[in-house]
């Protein structure tokens, strides 16, 4: 494979315009409930940014909620809370983060580029790898956008592979 994980990204840039993920919010929100509707487990969701598909807002509300954040460069549970502010790197994370004492069963993941066999480009810097390492009895969804599906895309061994890829098109099961 000759495109590197930093070709994907570039690209990326054009595929997750604000139309596009306008276009398939619908699609997306629908086929995520399909798969978690009725679990009523811990679900770890994050809060969107604006080139990114925000399923927050769909989620059922019985559902304990937790949401990521970073703390001295490494991703860390927080309950979820209306009460946000932008971190150092622009992203919305609760205020006044409180550590949930139960592990997520479900963790949604965003991502730049997502291929078939379940592996997902980030924005660089390995933060959810690190993560989703500790917390390999969870169920990992990766949220995409149909045009960021690729056959195959670069990845290295410590990367973390989705079980479940949701699109506006499809749900794919990862074997």
């Amino acid at each position: 494979m000759t495109e590197n994980k930093e070709h994907y990204r570039k690209l990326s840039s054009e595929i997750w315009t604000g139309l596009n993920i306008s276009k398939a919010q619908d699609g997306i929100s629908k086929n995520l409930m399909k798969v978690i509707n009725g679990e009523n487990s811990a679900t770890m969701v994050y809060i969107a940014m604006k080139d990114e598909v925000d399923v927050i807002k769909y989620m059922d509300s019985s559902v304990q909620l937790q949401v990521p954040y970073l703390k001295e460069n490494q991703i860390c549970r927080a309950e979820f809370s209306t009460n946000l502010k932008y971190d150092q790197l622009g992203f919305l994370v609760p205020e006044n983060p409180r550590i949930p004492d139960v592990i997520p069963a479900i963790i949604i993941v965003p991502g730049r580029s997502f291929d078939r066999t379940g592996n997902r480009i980030g924005r660089g810097g390995g933060h959810y790898d690190k993560f989703l390492s500790e917390y390999m009895d969870s169920l990992f969804i990766g949220i995409a956008l149909d045009k960021s599906l690729n056959r195959l895309i670069p990845y290295e061994t410590h990367d973390i592979k989705m079980d479940i890829i949701i699109t506006e098109k499809e749900i794919l099961y990862i074997n």
